[in-house]
């Protein structure tokens, strides 16, 4: 964060192309809000908060905080990030330098000195694979607990839940093996807004247990149908990649055929009780 707060002070510092940020340079709603569902992914990390509720002291209080903080701090880096962006470069070379955009703007104006986007970017690479994994590996705890995975996983190495780990490593560097890394963020931004749907429609059944608004929860559901309805729009309409929405319609597939033959063939209790 202290790296790309200097991408961003030393951008805003000096003179930006405000015209690239007029309403006449922006594409019709739908496909913008398309495209931010596409890179939903870069937002979800906040869920993986939730993971460390029994690792703290005040939950209640904390969690709220994190939550809150966490998606508005995201938001005015993203926003700030973008102006120097599209201040710096032009349209092409954006679209031209897609996956590295933030290093060949900072080397535009940071000379240099722009190898920190480099270093920042391996180190919130770095980051989000060592929250990804810690939160990985108490999820399958719990749920190997709750009788929904193998019994196997409800074993802890030293005191920590490592074999879910191992198995969420080994799951994940297959995915990178044999898929297309742009099919890989479309699916997990998929992924995340049919979770995220599913605890909203779970929130809004158990309501008077939560003590929460069950509109609330009705309101993120429909969001979340829209947004993935949105994504795959897009996702499909484009002539590269219609065959991603086919890999995410396989891949629910394959998550229901692998429930389905786990239950009958592990013949587990569910319990909804959570186990530390």
């Amino acid at each position: 964060m202290a790296l790309l707060l200097i991408f961003i002070v030393a951008g805003l510092a000096i003179q930006l192309d405000w015209s690239r940020m007029t309403p006449s340079d922006h594409v019709p709603p739908v496909e913008l809000f398309a495209g931010a569902m596409i890179i939903f992914l870069n937002y979800e990390g906040f869920k993986l908060i939730a993971n460390a509720r029994t690792d703290v002291r005040n939950p209640a209080k904390i969690l709220s905080i994190a939550y809150v903080g966490g998606v508005l701090i995201t938001i005015f880096l993203y926003v700030l990030i973008a102006i120097v962006v599209l201040g710096q470069l032009d349209f092409e070379q954006i679209k031209a330098n897609s996956d590295n955009v933030l290093s060949i703007a900072a080397h535009d104006f940071l000379r240099p000195v722009g190898v920190i986007v480099t270093i920042a970017a391996l180190l919130a690479t770095t980051s989000a694979i060592n929250a990804t994994s810690y939160g990985a590996g108490r999820l399958t705890y719990t749920n190997a607990k709750s009788g929904e995975l193998p019994k196997e996983l409800e074993r802890n190495i030293r005191g920590q839940p490592f074999e879910g780990m191992f198995v969420f490593a080994v799951a994940s560097l297959l995915l990178v093996i044999f898929l297309p890394l742009n099919a890989i963020a479309t699916m997990a931004s998929a992924g995340f807004l049919l979770i995220f749907f599913a605890v909203n429609h779970a929130n809004v059944r158990r309501a008077k247990d939560t003590e929460s608004q069950a509109w609330i929860s009705m309101l993120g559901m429909a969001a979340c149908a829209f947004a993935l309805f949105a994504l795959c729009w897009q996702v499909w309409r484009v002539e590269t990649t219609p065959f991603h929405v086919l890999i995410l319609v396989g891949m629910i597939a394959a998550s229901f055929a692998i429930e389905i033959v786990y239950r009958k063939a592990a013949k587990r209790v569910i319990s909804p009780a959570v186990h530390r």
